[in-house]
Protein backbone atom coordinates (compact mmCIF):
# COMPACT_ATOMS: atom_id res chain seq x y z
CA UNK A 1 0.00 0.00 0.00
CA UNK A 2 1.25 3.66 -1.03
CA UNK A 3 1.62 5.56 2.46
CA UNK A 4 2.12 9.19 2.52
CA UNK A 5 4.51 10.32 5.25
CA UNK A 6 5.77 14.04 6.40
CA UNK A 7 7.98 15.47 8.89
CA UNK A 8 6.84 18.27 10.85
CA UNK A 9 9.66 20.38 12.76
CA UNK A 10 7.43 22.15 15.38
CA UNK A 11 10.14 24.42 16.07
CA UNK A 12 10.51 26.19 12.48
CA UNK A 13 7.19 24.77 10.98
CA UNK A 14 8.72 22.83 8.15
CA UNK A 15 6.85 20.34 6.45
CA UNK A 16 8.53 17.50 4.32
CA UNK A 17 6.75 15.29 2.83
CA UNK A 18 8.10 11.49 1.70
CA UNK A 19 6.42 8.46 0.33
CA UNK A 20 7.41 4.86 0.72
CA UNK A 21 6.01 1.42 0.87
CA UNK A 22 7.18 -0.06 3.85
CA UNK A 23 5.09 0.30 7.56
CA UNK A 24 8.01 0.67 9.66
CA UNK A 25 10.96 2.87 8.68
CA UNK A 26 14.18 2.02 10.94
CA UNK A 27 15.94 5.81 11.46
CA UNK A 28 12.20 6.83 12.81
CA UNK A 29 12.18 4.88 15.50
CA UNK A 30 16.28 5.13 16.46
CA UNK A 31 14.87 8.99 17.21
CA UNK A 32 14.46 8.96 20.52
CA UNK A 33 13.24 12.66 20.52
CA UNK A 34 10.86 12.65 17.27
CA UNK A 35 6.59 12.22 18.31
CA UNK A 36 5.46 9.44 15.61
CA UNK A 37 1.90 10.05 15.03
CA UNK A 38 -0.57 7.44 12.72
CA UNK A 39 -3.12 9.61 11.00
CA UNK A 40 -4.56 12.64 12.28
CA UNK A 41 -7.50 13.63 14.88
CA UNK A 42 -9.58 14.98 11.90
CA UNK A 43 -9.69 11.99 10.00
CA UNK A 44 -10.63 10.16 13.13
CA UNK A 45 -13.34 12.83 13.93
CA UNK A 46 -15.23 11.88 10.81
CA UNK A 47 -15.47 7.95 11.20
CA UNK A 48 -12.45 6.86 9.98
CA UNK A 49 -11.85 4.11 12.67
CA UNK A 50 -9.90 1.49 10.52
CA UNK A 51 -6.57 1.82 10.04
CA UNK A 52 -3.60 -0.45 9.19
CA UNK A 53 -0.82 0.22 11.42
CA UNK A 54 -0.35 -2.95 13.47
CA UNK A 55 0.28 -2.70 17.61
CA UNK A 56 3.59 -4.41 16.77
CA UNK A 57 4.58 -2.04 14.37
CA UNK A 58 3.72 1.08 16.50
CA UNK A 59 5.61 -0.45 19.44
CA UNK A 60 9.01 -0.10 16.64
CA UNK A 61 8.01 3.61 17.61
CA UNK A 62 7.81 4.40 20.40
CA UNK A 63 7.49 3.01 24.37
CA UNK A 64 5.23 5.62 25.82
CA UNK A 65 1.72 7.12 24.05
CA UNK A 66 -1.93 7.06 23.56
CA UNK A 67 -4.59 6.15 20.73
CA UNK A 68 -7.42 4.04 19.78
CA UNK A 69 -7.88 0.77 18.08
CA UNK A 70 -9.73 -0.03 15.10
CA UNK A 71 -14.20 0.33 15.23
CA UNK A 72 -12.81 2.69 18.62
CA UNK A 73 -12.57 -0.16 20.29
CA UNK A 74 -10.96 1.13 23.50
CA UNK A 75 -8.48 3.54 24.78
CA UNK A 76 -4.89 3.10 24.26
CA UNK A 77 -2.18 3.43 26.75
CA UNK A 78 1.49 3.09 26.37
CA UNK A 79 3.38 3.01 29.20
CA UNK A 80 7.48 1.48 30.06
CA UNK A 81 6.96 -0.09 26.06
CA UNK A 82 4.17 -2.36 27.23
CA UNK A 83 0.34 -1.25 24.97
CA UNK A 84 -3.04 -1.58 26.84
CA UNK A 85 -6.14 -1.82 25.55
CA UNK A 86 -8.83 -0.32 27.70
CA UNK A 87 -12.43 -1.64 26.30
CA UNK A 88 -16.00 -0.33 27.41
CA UNK A 89 -15.15 -2.05 30.78
CA UNK A 90 -12.94 -0.03 31.79
CA UNK A 91 -10.19 -3.22 32.65
CA UNK A 92 -7.04 -2.82 31.11
CA UNK A 93 -5.31 -5.52 28.97
CA UNK A 94 -2.08 -5.95 27.22
CA UNK A 95 -3.07 -5.60 22.93
CA UNK A 96 -1.97 -8.19 20.70
CA UNK A 97 0.43 -7.36 18.79
CA UNK A 98 -1.64 -8.12 15.48
CA UNK A 99 -4.33 -5.35 16.60
CA UNK A 100 -4.82 -2.32 14.45
CA UNK A 101 -4.92 1.60 15.73
CA UNK A 102 -6.08 4.17 13.47
CA UNK A 103 -5.36 6.97 15.34
CA UNK A 104 -2.01 6.91 17.78
CA UNK A 105 0.66 9.17 19.07
CA UNK A 106 4.49 7.69 20.83
CA UNK A 107 7.28 8.71 21.89
CA UNK A 108 10.68 6.98 23.23
CA UNK A 109 10.40 8.60 26.85
CA UNK A 110 13.44 10.05 28.41
CA UNK A 111 12.23 12.74 31.05
CA UNK A 112 14.28 16.27 30.69
CA UNK A 113 12.77 17.68 33.96
CA UNK A 114 10.75 16.49 36.87
CA UNK A 115 8.19 18.28 39.32
CA UNK A 116 6.76 17.16 42.60
CA UNK A 117 3.46 18.71 43.67
CA UNK A 118 1.98 17.70 46.90
CA UNK A 119 -1.13 19.64 47.17
CA UNK A 120 -4.40 18.87 46.01
CA UNK A 121 -5.11 19.85 42.48
CA UNK A 122 -7.98 19.22 39.86
CA UNK A 123 -7.19 19.19 36.44
CA UNK A 124 -6.98 22.70 35.23
CA UNK A 125 -4.76 23.96 38.32
CA UNK A 126 -2.02 21.11 37.66
CA UNK A 127 -1.79 21.86 34.05
CA UNK A 128 -1.84 25.38 34.88
CA UNK A 129 0.89 25.16 37.25
CA UNK A 130 3.02 22.72 34.68
CA UNK A 131 2.46 25.09 32.31
CA UNK A 132 4.26 27.68 34.36
CA UNK A 133 7.20 25.27 34.96
CA UNK A 134 7.59 24.90 30.98
CA UNK A 135 10.22 26.39 29.19
CA UNK A 136 7.66 27.46 26.01
CA UNK A 137 4.17 26.84 25.29
CA UNK A 138 4.72 26.17 21.48
CA UNK A 139 6.86 22.75 21.79
CA UNK A 140 5.01 19.52 21.90
CA UNK A 141 5.82 17.42 25.36
CA UNK A 142 4.97 14.11 26.38
CA UNK A 143 4.01 14.37 29.97
CA UNK A 144 3.77 11.47 32.34
CA UNK A 145 1.95 12.40 35.60
CA UNK A 146 2.49 9.42 38.21
CA UNK A 147 0.86 8.82 41.72
CA UNK A 148 -2.10 9.31 44.09
CA UNK A 149 -5.05 10.88 42.73
CA UNK A 150 -7.88 11.84 45.28
CA UNK A 151 -10.67 11.58 42.30
CA UNK A 152 -10.50 10.19 38.76
CA UNK A 153 -12.97 10.91 35.93
CA UNK A 154 -12.30 8.71 32.83
CA UNK A 155 -14.22 7.39 29.86
CA UNK A 156 -14.09 4.16 27.04
CA UNK A 157 -16.22 4.33 24.20
CA UNK A 158 -17.94 1.26 22.53
CA UNK A 159 -17.09 -0.94 19.74
CA UNK A 160 -18.45 0.62 16.80
CA UNK A 161 -19.83 -1.01 13.73
CA UNK A 162 -19.76 0.04 10.05
CA UNK A 163 -21.00 2.13 8.75
CA UNK A 164 -19.25 3.79 11.31
CA UNK A 165 -20.51 7.45 12.94
CA UNK A 166 -18.51 10.50 13.73
CA UNK A 167 -16.06 10.76 16.38
CA UNK A 168 -18.45 12.98 18.48
CA UNK A 169 -21.75 10.66 17.99
CA UNK A 170 -19.83 7.37 18.04
CA UNK A 171 -18.66 9.50 22.34
CA UNK A 172 -22.25 10.42 22.58
CA UNK A 173 -23.04 6.95 25.10
CA UNK A 174 -19.55 6.60 26.37
CA UNK A 175 -19.10 4.65 29.38
CA UNK A 176 -17.84 6.86 32.37
CA UNK A 177 -16.01 5.55 35.07
CA UNK A 178 -15.14 7.46 38.99
CA UNK A 179 -13.10 6.32 41.14
CA UNK A 180 -11.46 7.76 43.75
CA UNK A 181 -7.76 7.43 46.13
CA UNK A 182 -6.31 5.72 43.10
CA UNK A 183 -2.84 5.06 42.16
CA UNK A 184 -1.40 5.41 39.02
CA UNK A 185 -0.09 7.09 35.77
CA UNK A 186 -1.90 9.51 33.35
CA UNK A 187 0.53 9.34 30.42
CA UNK A 188 -0.01 11.95 27.74
CA UNK A 189 0.71 15.21 25.75
CA UNK A 190 0.57 18.75 26.27
CA UNK A 191 0.65 19.69 21.82
CA UNK A 192 0.82 23.56 20.56
CA UNK A 193 -1.97 25.26 19.19
CA UNK A 194 -0.76 25.08 15.98
CA UNK A 195 -1.31 21.06 16.05
CA UNK A 196 -5.20 21.62 16.20
CA UNK A 197 -6.63 19.11 13.45
CA UNK A 198 -3.53 17.54 13.29
CA UNK A 199 -4.17 16.50 16.81
CA UNK A 200 -5.82 17.73 20.21
CA UNK A 201 -3.92 20.89 21.13
CA UNK A 202 -3.49 21.27 25.29
CA UNK A 203 -3.47 18.43 27.73
CA UNK A 204 -4.73 15.60 26.17
CA UNK A 205 -3.99 12.16 29.04
CA UNK A 206 -4.97 8.28 28.83
CA UNK A 207 -4.42 6.69 32.77
CA UNK A 208 -3.92 3.55 34.05
CA UNK A 209 -4.07 2.23 37.32
CA UNK A 210 -1.11 0.89 39.02
CA UNK A 211 -2.78 -2.49 39.68
CA UNK A 212 -3.95 -2.42 35.78
CA UNK A 213 -7.44 -3.35 37.07
CA UNK A 214 -8.57 1.19 35.88
CA UNK A 215 -8.22 3.05 33.07
CA UNK A 216 -9.29 5.04 30.26
CA UNK A 217 -9.06 8.37 28.80
CA UNK A 218 -9.60 11.54 31.48
CA UNK A 219 -12.33 13.47 31.42
CA UNK A 220 -10.85 15.15 35.17
CA UNK A 221 -8.88 14.32 37.85
CA UNK A 222 -8.31 15.68 41.34
CA UNK A 223 -4.63 14.93 42.55
CA UNK A 224 -2.94 13.88 45.73
CA UNK A 225 0.89 13.41 45.52
CA UNK A 226 2.07 12.89 42.35
CA UNK A 227 5.60 13.41 40.43
CA UNK A 228 5.29 15.20 36.92
CA UNK A 229 8.21 13.85 34.53
CA UNK A 230 8.13 15.81 30.98
CA UNK A 231 10.22 15.13 27.74
CA UNK A 232 10.34 17.37 25.53
CA UNK A 233 9.66 16.52 21.88
CA UNK A 234 11.98 18.72 18.67
CA UNK A 235 9.93 17.51 15.91
CA UNK A 236 6.84 15.49 14.73
CA UNK A 237 6.72 12.41 11.96
CA UNK A 238 2.96 11.78 10.62
CA UNK A 239 2.45 8.86 9.12
CA UNK A 240 -0.94 9.55 6.89
CA UNK A 241 -2.40 6.05 6.05
CA UNK A 242 -5.30 6.02 3.20
CA UNK A 243 -8.50 4.79 4.93
CA UNK A 244 -9.22 1.01 5.00
CA UNK A 245 -12.70 1.86 4.49
CA UNK A 246 -15.59 2.55 6.62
Amino acid sequence: MFRKRFVVFSNIMLFTLLAACTQVVAPIAADRDLLYQSSTLSTLSTGDFEGDLTIGALKAHGNFGLGTYNALDGEMVVLDGVVYQIRDTGVPYIAADDSQTPFAAVTYFDADQTLVFSDTLDCPQLQAQIDSQLPTLDQPYAIKISGEFAALKLRAPHRQSQPYPTLTDALADQVVFESQNISGTMAGFRLPPYMEGDNSPGYHFHFISDDKQHGGHVLDCQSGAVTVRIDTTDHIYMDVTPSSGK
